[in-house]
């Protein structure tokens, strides 16, 4: 039987644990046309939550709008993304997918082509420069237009990976977009991103054009006893059973992150024969799971400068630190001076190295990382 694990892509399906509180609260703001920010860490399954909520979403109720903005490095990739985006969620035939597009967006000419998927691309000519603005605005417009020609149904617009749109030459397109959807009361937003400083730097910082434009959400981790039935069940239904300890143990290592879990499933299912018991077993997945990724911990810990090295290895032997500029971590752990202490941590932070939680805390945002560092590297070698 398959490996009934996933990890590393958006989990659908059966393989998809819990957030039935999140879907709910997600649904909420859906049908009230409110606007969310998402954040939390890294592989936290932000990606898969969306991709459920869209499927929960009824066809005739719901025009649901998915953006990930991951692979735009331009203003001019945003635009084309955007519109395409548009174009293919209210029209599904191709001959009326370029009426939508001609009607909606003046001043570039659209066409249509198939993807290798064979599905229908909408392809844009060249933007003009002085028309850009005009056009982004036009192109951010489309979600209340089309809201007004389906007023029977709820519109709802996903912008993954938003904070990529800081990677842009300007801020135009966070101005243009908070200029345009605070007048759209008719359609729902939501912004994710796993930069959670950046995302939360974008919508908390009072200097950035997107201030408080949006309720935040934070998505965290999933709790044991959700895991538990759902770790059960998939070991039930390839004929192999788990032990409540060796859950425990896994829970213990992961804290309940869902990749990391997963991930540690998928190595303890691939291993056990039959009867997982002995939490000795999960101690032995995880042995594997860190030469199966030395050489990407080996890379990532190489690329660090000497500072960045002692900081984060000082975070992985504490597993958090509230405040690494005090004198006595400083201490403890043959740190630089305090300024240099700073700096290194932003350099850390801005990196996604290294992040802060709920309660203040810094931490290493690979748990598994963290725990190879303290196994490879806390002797000193």
């Amino acid at each position: 039987m398959k490996n009934p694990f996933s990890f590393g892509v958006a989990v659908t399906g059966d393989s998809f644990c819990n957030r039935v509180q999140e879907l709910s609260d997600l649904k909420k703001a859906v049908e009230s046309s409110r606007k969310f920010f998402i954040f939390g860490e890294r592989r936290l399954g932000k990606t898969s939550l969306l991709k459920k909520l869209m499927a929960s979403l009824p066809q005739d109720d719901y025009i649901p709008v998915y953006i990930d903005i991951w692979k735009c490095i331009s203003e001019d990739d945003f635009i084309r993304v955007c519109a395409n985006a548009f174009a293919l969620a209210c029209e599904t035939k191709t001959d009326k997918i370029l009426s939508f597009a001609k009607e909606f967006f003046s001043f570039i000419s659209p066409s249509i082509t198939i993807d290798e998927a064979g599905k229908p691309v909408v392809v844009f000519g060249v933007i003009p420069k002085n028309h850009k603005t005009t056009l982004l605005e036009d192109v951010l417009s489309i979600p209340a237009k089309i809201a007004q020609k389906y007023p029977q149904k709820q519109v709802v617009v996903i912008f993954d990976e938003f904070p990529q749109i800081r990677s842009f030459e300007s801020d135009r397109a966070e101005r243009v977009l908070r200029s345009v959807i605070q007048h759209h009361e008719e359609v729902a937003y939501i912004f994710c991103g796993s930069r959670k400083h950046m995302i939360r730097e974008m919508f908390l910082n009072k200097t950035s054009p997107l201030y408080r434009s949006a309720a935040h959400y934070p998505v965290g981790y999933i709790s044991i006893n959700h895991w538990m039935p759902f770790i059960k069940e998939k070991f039930s239904n390839g004929g192999k059973t788990i032990s409540d300890e060796c859950i425990e143990k896994i829970y213990s290592e992961t804290e309940g992150h869902p990749f990391y879990t997963q991930m540690l499933c998928s190595v303890c299912y691939e291993i056990s024969s039959k009867d997982l018991k002995e939490p000795l077993v999960v101690d032995e997945a995880l042995e594997i799971l860190f030469q199966r990724e030395t050489h990407a911990f080996l890379s990532e810990w190489e690329a660090l400068s000497s500072n960045e090295k002692k900081m984060v290895l000082a975070l992985a032997k504490e597993k958090e630190i509230e405040s690494p500029y005090s004198a006595e971590i400083i201490q403890r752990h043959s740190l630089p001076p305090a300024s240099t202490v700073q700096r290194t941590i932003k350099k850390l932070t801005d990196t996604d190295i290294i992040d802060r939680n709920e309660y203040g805390r810094y931490h290493i945002t690979d748990k598994f990382f963290s725990r190879w560092i303290v196994k490879k590297m806390g002797s000193g070698n």
